[in-house]
Protein backbone atom coordinates (compact mmCIF):
# COMPACT_ATOMS: atom_id res chain seq x y z
CA UNK A 1 0.00 0.00 0.00
CA UNK A 2 2.83 2.36 0.87
CA UNK A 3 4.48 1.61 -2.48
CA UNK A 4 1.27 2.47 -4.35
CA UNK A 5 1.02 5.73 -2.40
CA UNK A 6 4.60 6.68 -3.32
CA UNK A 7 3.96 5.88 -6.99
CA UNK A 8 0.80 8.03 -6.97
CA UNK A 9 2.65 10.92 -5.28
CA UNK A 10 5.52 10.74 -7.76
CA UNK A 11 3.09 10.60 -10.69
CA UNK A 12 1.21 13.64 -9.36
CA UNK A 13 4.49 15.54 -8.91
CA UNK A 14 5.61 14.68 -12.46
CA UNK A 15 2.28 15.79 -13.98
CA UNK A 16 2.33 19.04 -11.97
CA UNK A 17 5.92 19.75 -13.01
CA UNK A 18 5.14 19.12 -16.66
CA UNK A 19 2.06 21.37 -16.52
CA UNK A 20 4.06 24.17 -14.93
CA UNK A 21 6.90 23.84 -17.42
CA UNK A 22 6.13 26.65 -19.84
CA UNK A 23 7.18 26.74 -23.45
CA UNK A 24 6.17 28.71 -26.51
CA UNK A 25 3.00 27.30 -28.06
CA UNK A 26 4.12 27.14 -31.68
CA UNK A 27 0.80 25.70 -32.89
CA UNK A 28 -1.09 28.64 -31.38
CA UNK A 29 1.42 31.09 -32.85
CA UNK A 30 1.20 29.52 -36.32
CA UNK A 31 -2.62 29.28 -36.28
CA UNK A 32 -3.61 32.48 -34.48
CA UNK A 33 -0.71 34.95 -34.77
CA UNK A 34 1.17 34.45 -38.06
CA UNK A 35 -1.83 34.97 -40.38
CA UNK A 36 -2.07 38.60 -39.19
CA UNK A 37 1.60 39.43 -39.81
CA UNK A 38 3.54 40.62 -42.86
CA UNK A 39 5.87 38.17 -44.61
CA UNK A 40 8.95 39.72 -42.99
CA UNK A 41 7.39 39.60 -39.52
CA UNK A 42 6.20 36.02 -40.07
CA UNK A 43 9.74 34.88 -40.83
CA UNK A 44 11.09 36.80 -37.83
CA UNK A 45 8.43 35.38 -35.50
CA UNK A 46 9.15 31.80 -36.59
CA UNK A 47 12.86 32.36 -35.98
CA UNK A 48 12.31 33.92 -32.55
CA UNK A 49 9.68 31.49 -31.22
CA UNK A 50 11.26 28.34 -32.67
CA UNK A 51 14.07 28.70 -30.14
CA UNK A 52 13.39 26.70 -26.97
CA UNK A 53 12.18 28.95 -24.17
CA UNK A 54 15.00 27.81 -21.91
CA UNK A 55 17.55 29.31 -24.34
CA UNK A 56 16.07 32.71 -23.46
CA UNK A 57 15.87 32.08 -19.70
CA UNK A 58 19.46 30.80 -19.62
CA UNK A 59 20.63 33.81 -21.62
CA UNK A 60 18.77 36.22 -19.30
CA UNK A 61 20.21 34.50 -16.22
CA UNK A 62 23.70 34.70 -17.69
CA UNK A 63 23.24 38.43 -18.35
CA UNK A 64 22.11 38.89 -14.72
CA UNK A 65 18.55 40.17 -15.18
CA UNK A 66 16.77 37.99 -12.62
CA UNK A 67 14.86 38.43 -9.35
CA UNK A 68 13.94 42.07 -9.96
CA UNK A 69 10.64 43.77 -9.14
CA UNK A 70 10.11 45.74 -12.35
CA UNK A 71 11.69 45.35 -15.77
CA UNK A 72 11.05 46.82 -19.22
CA UNK A 73 11.40 45.17 -22.62
CA UNK A 74 11.85 48.18 -24.91
CA UNK A 75 10.85 47.39 -28.49
CA UNK A 76 9.28 44.11 -27.36
CA UNK A 77 7.80 43.05 -30.69
CA UNK A 78 5.76 39.87 -30.15
CA UNK A 79 7.18 39.31 -26.66
CA UNK A 80 9.78 36.61 -27.28
CA UNK A 81 12.03 38.27 -24.66
CA UNK A 82 9.20 39.65 -22.52
CA UNK A 83 7.78 36.23 -21.68
CA UNK A 84 11.00 34.62 -20.40
CA UNK A 85 11.79 37.82 -18.50
CA UNK A 86 8.42 37.43 -16.75
CA UNK A 87 9.39 33.91 -15.70
CA UNK A 88 12.47 35.24 -13.88
CA UNK A 89 11.20 38.56 -12.47
CA UNK A 90 8.14 39.85 -10.60
CA UNK A 91 6.65 42.32 -13.11
CA UNK A 92 7.56 43.03 -16.73
CA UNK A 93 6.33 45.71 -19.12
CA UNK A 94 6.76 45.44 -22.88
CA UNK A 95 6.47 48.45 -25.18
CA UNK A 96 6.39 48.68 -28.98
CA UNK A 97 5.15 51.29 -31.46
CA UNK A 98 3.42 48.62 -33.61
CA UNK A 99 -0.15 48.15 -32.36
CA UNK A 100 -0.56 44.86 -34.25
CA UNK A 101 2.51 43.40 -32.55
CA UNK A 102 1.27 44.52 -29.14
CA UNK A 103 -2.12 42.87 -29.73
CA UNK A 104 -0.39 39.68 -30.86
CA UNK A 105 2.02 39.73 -27.88
CA UNK A 106 -0.94 40.02 -25.50
CA UNK A 107 -2.59 36.98 -27.09
CA UNK A 108 0.61 34.90 -26.85
CA UNK A 109 1.12 35.81 -23.16
CA UNK A 110 -2.55 35.16 -22.34
CA UNK A 111 -2.38 31.78 -24.07
CA UNK A 112 0.54 30.93 -21.77
CA UNK A 113 -1.40 32.18 -18.69
CA UNK A 114 0.96 34.99 -17.69
CA UNK A 115 -0.50 37.63 -15.37
CA UNK A 116 2.63 39.63 -14.56
CA UNK A 117 3.15 41.17 -18.02
CA UNK A 118 1.83 44.52 -19.19
CA UNK A 119 2.08 45.31 -22.91
CA UNK A 120 1.88 48.97 -23.96
CA UNK A 121 1.80 50.64 -27.36
CA UNK A 122 4.16 53.60 -27.37
CA UNK A 123 7.22 55.44 -28.66
CA UNK A 124 10.66 54.80 -27.14
CA UNK A 125 11.47 58.51 -27.49
CA UNK A 126 8.56 59.36 -25.16
CA UNK A 127 8.04 56.51 -22.72
CA UNK A 128 4.66 56.49 -20.90
CA UNK A 129 6.26 55.53 -17.56
CA UNK A 130 7.19 57.29 -14.34
CA UNK A 131 10.72 58.39 -13.43
CA UNK A 132 12.84 55.68 -11.75
CA UNK A 133 10.16 53.03 -12.39
CA UNK A 134 12.29 50.10 -13.61
CA UNK A 135 15.14 48.07 -12.14
CA UNK A 136 16.34 47.14 -15.62
CA UNK A 137 15.69 47.65 -19.32
CA UNK A 138 16.41 45.26 -22.15
CA UNK A 139 16.53 46.59 -25.71
CA UNK A 140 17.47 43.90 -28.22
CA UNK A 141 18.21 44.87 -31.83
CA UNK A 142 15.90 47.91 -31.83
CA UNK A 143 17.87 51.11 -31.12
CA UNK A 144 19.22 51.47 -34.69
CA UNK A 145 15.65 51.64 -36.05
CA UNK A 146 14.49 54.46 -33.78
CA UNK A 147 14.10 58.03 -35.06
CA UNK A 148 16.31 59.52 -32.34
CA UNK A 149 18.56 57.01 -30.51
CA UNK A 150 20.01 59.65 -28.16
CA UNK A 151 16.53 60.70 -27.05
CA UNK A 152 15.67 57.03 -26.52
CA UNK A 153 18.66 56.64 -24.19
CA UNK A 154 17.66 59.80 -22.34
CA UNK A 155 14.24 58.25 -21.74
CA UNK A 156 15.81 54.96 -20.66
CA UNK A 157 17.88 56.81 -18.09
CA UNK A 158 14.83 58.70 -16.84
CA UNK A 159 12.71 55.60 -16.18
CA UNK A 160 15.54 53.52 -14.72
CA UNK A 161 15.99 53.46 -10.94
CA UNK A 162 19.26 54.51 -9.30
CA UNK A 163 22.00 52.15 -10.52
CA UNK A 164 19.44 50.56 -12.83
CA UNK A 165 20.68 48.11 -15.46
CA UNK A 166 20.54 48.54 -19.23
CA UNK A 167 21.20 45.59 -21.52
CA UNK A 168 21.20 46.84 -25.10
CA UNK A 169 22.15 45.24 -28.41
CA UNK A 170 22.47 46.92 -31.80
CA UNK A 171 23.06 45.80 -35.36
CA UNK A 172 26.26 47.47 -36.52
CA UNK A 173 26.60 49.22 -39.88
CA UNK A 174 28.08 46.10 -41.47
CA UNK A 175 24.96 44.02 -40.68
CA UNK A 176 22.63 46.70 -42.04
CA UNK A 177 24.56 47.29 -45.26
CA UNK A 178 25.88 43.80 -46.00
CA UNK A 179 23.79 41.25 -44.05
CA UNK A 180 25.71 37.97 -43.78
CA UNK A 181 24.71 34.69 -45.42
CA UNK A 182 22.61 36.29 -48.17
CA UNK A 183 22.80 35.34 -51.82
CA UNK A 184 23.61 38.09 -54.31
CA UNK A 185 20.02 38.31 -55.58
CA UNK A 186 18.69 38.53 -52.01
CA UNK A 187 21.20 41.32 -51.32
CA UNK A 188 19.87 43.35 -54.26
CA UNK A 189 16.30 42.87 -53.01
CA UNK A 190 17.40 43.86 -49.50
CA UNK A 191 19.16 47.02 -50.75
CA UNK A 192 16.14 47.96 -52.87
CA UNK A 193 13.85 47.66 -49.82
CA UNK A 194 16.35 49.66 -47.78
CA UNK A 195 16.18 52.50 -50.33
CA UNK A 196 12.37 52.38 -50.36
CA UNK A 197 12.27 52.60 -46.56
CA UNK A 198 14.61 55.58 -46.55
CA UNK A 199 12.43 57.31 -49.17
CA UNK A 200 9.49 56.75 -46.82
CA UNK A 201 11.43 58.45 -44.02
CA UNK A 202 12.46 55.29 -42.19
CA UNK A 203 16.20 55.67 -41.64
CA UNK A 204 18.54 53.25 -39.93
CA UNK A 205 21.29 54.51 -37.66
CA UNK A 206 24.60 53.06 -38.85
CA UNK A 207 26.59 52.48 -35.64
CA UNK A 208 30.18 51.43 -35.23
CA UNK A 209 31.21 49.85 -31.94
CA UNK A 210 32.90 53.08 -30.86
CA UNK A 211 30.05 55.42 -31.85
CA UNK A 212 27.54 53.18 -30.06
CA UNK A 213 29.55 53.02 -26.83
CA UNK A 214 30.36 56.76 -26.93
CA UNK A 215 26.65 57.56 -27.24
CA UNK A 216 25.82 55.42 -24.20
CA UNK A 217 28.51 57.08 -22.08
CA UNK A 218 27.44 60.53 -23.25
CA UNK A 219 23.90 59.82 -22.13
CA UNK A 220 24.88 58.87 -18.60
CA UNK A 221 25.58 55.13 -18.65
CA UNK A 222 28.56 53.29 -17.21
CA UNK A 223 29.55 50.36 -19.42
CA UNK A 224 30.61 47.30 -17.42
CA UNK A 225 30.64 44.64 -20.14
CA UNK A 226 30.45 44.47 -23.93
CA UNK A 227 30.86 42.00 -26.76
CA UNK A 228 29.22 40.23 -29.64
CA UNK A 229 25.81 38.60 -29.35
CA UNK A 230 25.67 36.57 -26.13
CA UNK A 231 28.98 37.73 -24.64
CA UNK A 232 28.14 40.56 -22.23
CA UNK A 233 26.99 40.17 -18.63
CA UNK A 234 26.44 42.10 -15.40
CA UNK A 235 27.71 39.08 -13.50
CA UNK A 236 31.12 38.97 -15.18
CA UNK A 237 32.89 41.96 -16.72
CA UNK A 238 35.01 39.68 -18.88
CA UNK A 239 33.88 38.99 -22.42
CA UNK A 240 33.61 35.23 -22.94
CA UNK A 241 34.65 34.40 -26.47
CA UNK A 242 33.44 30.79 -26.18
CA UNK A 243 29.80 31.71 -25.48
CA UNK A 244 27.34 30.96 -28.27
CA UNK A 245 24.72 33.64 -28.91
CA UNK A 246 21.55 33.52 -30.98
CA UNK A 247 23.57 34.62 -34.00
CA UNK A 248 26.90 32.87 -34.65
CA UNK A 249 30.16 34.69 -35.15
CA UNK A 250 30.88 34.88 -38.84
CA UNK A 251 33.92 33.41 -40.55
CA UNK A 252 35.11 36.75 -41.90
CA UNK A 253 36.08 37.74 -38.34
CA UNK A 254 34.13 41.01 -38.35
CA UNK A 255 31.58 42.06 -35.74
CA UNK A 256 28.06 42.47 -37.09
CA UNK A 257 26.20 42.80 -33.77
CA UNK A 258 27.32 44.54 -30.58
CA UNK A 259 25.83 44.39 -27.10
CA UNK A 260 26.51 46.30 -23.92
CA UNK A 261 25.67 45.93 -20.24
CA UNK A 262 25.63 49.30 -18.50
CA UNK A 263 24.50 50.89 -15.25
CA UNK A 264 22.69 54.19 -14.95
CA UNK A 265 25.20 56.67 -13.52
Amino acid sequence: MLLVYKILCNTFYLITFMNNEKNFNLKFIRDKILPGLTKVNKDLALDEFSRPLNTYTERISRIGLVNHSYGLDAGCGLGNWTIPLAMLNSNISGIDFDSNKIKAAKKIAENMSFNNIKFVEGDLTDLPFKDNEFDFIICYSVIMYTTNPEKVLKEFRRVLSTNGKLYIMTDLWRWLLIPPNKRLFDLFVYWFNLIIMRLKGIKYKFFTKRSFENMLERKGFLIVSKGQDGESSFISKNVKSNIEGFYPKFKDGYEYLWEVCAFKK
